[in-house]
């Protein structure tokens, strides 16, 4: 059997170690691995059938590929082929566009801060500031902005790359979030990442990290996000209002240095035995409906 691990070219650069960990565990458990950059990559489609050339050849595909680029298309286009992707497309197009978040889990019981979803020249000022401005697109705390009036709102936005931005009302408590690391419907850990210089808390930005007990409240409210994605393996963020854990996105490539420096979890090992577990109930399924 043959795994693709499917990075962008850049990614993969500052991810070596990462990559190494995943090529090393397929390489215990008899998996060919193999690192694809999705620049090399083209899809379309011939004679009515899907397309995909590596290096303008066709491509070999293998039966799982794990995805550590933001791409949706190029997931479904996969998937379409017939390769088991993890996280899958709909994860992918979901959870790396905020505003389609948000959308997705509106009228869902998903506790969430007011949100408005617009383009950095067509925000209203529909709340008082301060607020917090996001890139759709973001990851890793990268173009989020807490503003406090017009002028830092026109700074904010001169420094989001995208269009597309979420304004929404800051959370009562800032400098702390929860991240909760999910691999299918199980919980593997909680990691608290609180900030005493910065509103965002995120570990990469040198937030302090530790590993908690969930609140009956936070397991509750992750077991019903787990309940509404079909994940392999992702982290759901969770900030604090009024005393009150409330959604703020999730991370569809999720990092892993953070749980690597804060637990003994083999997260690479735990997540290569889930998608092979996956493959295998796909190949019993296939097989009962011969």
């Amino acid at each position: 059997m043959t795994l693709w691990l499917l990075y962008n070219k850049n990614d993969a650069e500052k991810n070596k170690a990462y990559i190494a960990m995943y090529e090393q565990a397929c390489r215990k458990r008899r998996i060919s691995f193999r690192l694809v950059y999705s620049q090399d990559l083209a899809i379309g489609v011939a004679d009515g059938n899907v397309l995909i050339l590596e290096q303008n050849r066709p491509a070999d595909l293998p039966r799982i590929c794990i995805c550590r680029d933001r791409e949706p298309f190029l997931s479904r286009q996969l998937e379409q082929a017939g390769v088991l992707v993890f996280n899958n497309w709909f994860v992918s197009e979901i959870c790396n566009d905020k505003a389609k978040t948000y959308q997705y889990l509106a009228n869902r019981g998903i506790p969430m801060m007011d949100s408005c979803f617009c383009t950095k020249e067509s925000y209203g000022e529909c709340f008082p500031y301060p607020v917090v401005v996001k890139s759709c697109s973001g990851h890793g705390g990268t173009e989020v902005f807490l503003v406090h009036d017009r002028e830092e709102y026109k700074q904010a936005c001169s420094r989001i790359s995208s269009q597309k931005i979420v304004v929404q009302k800051a959370a009562s408590r800032l400098g702390k979030d929860l991240r909760v690391y999910v691999l299918g419907k199980e919980i593997l850990a909680a990691v608290l990442r609180q900030s005493d210089r910065d509103f965002r808390s995120n570990f990469s930005l040198g937030g302090r990290a530790a590993v908690v007990e969930l609140s009956r409240e936070e397991r509750r409210l992750v077991e019903q996000i787990t309940g509404l994605f079909s994940f392999g393996l992702a982290g759901i963020d969770l900030i604090y209002d009024k005393g009150r854990p409330v959604l703020n996105e999730i991370e569809d490539v999720v990092g892993a240095r953070m749980l690597y420096q804060t637990t003994g979890i083999d997260l690479v090992g735990r997540y290569l035995d889930f998608v092979l577990e996956k493959e295998s109930e796909r190949n019993d399924a296939f097989g009962s409906a011969q």
